[in-house]
């Protein structure tokens, strides 16, 4: 009894799972960014050729799968008789920074280079480059896409660029005040803040959201009011004042810009 499970393994090995009537006809990809996914797509159709869906060559497909640098794994799950399904996990691009040439190269949230990655859509400027050699300057880069990878989806199309300076990490976004966010703690907090005043009329005008107490956002840096709006005092900024968004105090700053 042994010897024929033996054969019978054998024969399936050997004959059966690679038999014609298993053929991969058809290959369905998930998870991957757009930018890349019909030319990922495209070359695991051409390396499933010859498999069959009782014998997948995963090491084949991660072999493809590794020339694009936001793929970090995939898998592949059979659909008897002939279809395949393959799942990749990306780490998706959060900034760019300038590369040879002056060529934007993608960034990772954890700070790596995703050289050749497609991007398919806006990305803000990170500090550092690409041919960086000075530890600081790669510090730099993987602190800001941590800033930039805790952005909410719908504010995170509207980021320009990441900056650092004396006070801190300060955000420019495409249109709008500048997100001025001192260190890098408490970043859900921050960005809920920023959310809520972005979306409060308290704050159109401003210049800057300082959000380094992300429970007492302030806006600041007001144009002076018209001295009509100012019940015919002299031009002023204007007034102090403060109202509630969402659980969130905003204060309306009449002082300089710090």
């Amino acid at each position: 009894m042994a010897i024929g499970a033996l054969l019978a393994l054998g024969l399936y090995l050997t004959v059966v799972r690679d038999l014609s009537s298993f053929r991969v006809e058809a290959v369905a990809l998930s998870g991957a960014s757009s930018g890349y996914d019909a030319r990922l797509l495209t070359e695991l159709e051409a390396a499933a050729r010859g498999m069959t869906t009782l014998h997948v060559d995963e090491d084949r497909l991660r072999e493809v799968a590794r020339r694009y640098p936001a793929v970090i794994t995939l898998a592949a799950e059979t659909d008897f008789p002939h279809g395949l399904s393959v799942r990749v996990v990306e780490r998706p691009p959060v900034g760019l920074v300038e590369g040879a040439g002056g060529r934007p190269v993608p960034v990772a949230a954890d700070g790596s280079l995703l050289e050749g990655q497609p991007v398919d859509r806006p990305l803000p400027a990170l500090p550092g480059s690409a041919s960086s050699g000075r530890r600081a300057r790669r510090v730099a880069t993987a602190s800001a896409a941590r800033l930039t990878a805790a952005a909410p989806r719908p504010l995170a199309a509207w980021l320009e660029r990441v900056r650092q300076g004396p006070a801190g990490w300060t955000v420019e976004l495409r249109e709008g005040p500048e997100l001025r966010f001192g260190s890098l703690a408490d970043l859900s907090a921050k960005w809920s803040a920023a959310t809520a005043v972005l979306r409060s009329r308290a704050a159109r005008g401003a210049r800057y959201i300082d959000l380094r107490l992300p429970d007492r956002p302030a806006a600041g840096g007001f144009p002076a009011r018209p001295a009509a709006e100012s019940g015919g005092a002299e031009s002023v900024p204007s007034g102090a004042e403060s109202t509630s968004v969402a659980d969130t105090q905003l204060e309306v700053e009449t002082r300089g810009e710090p």
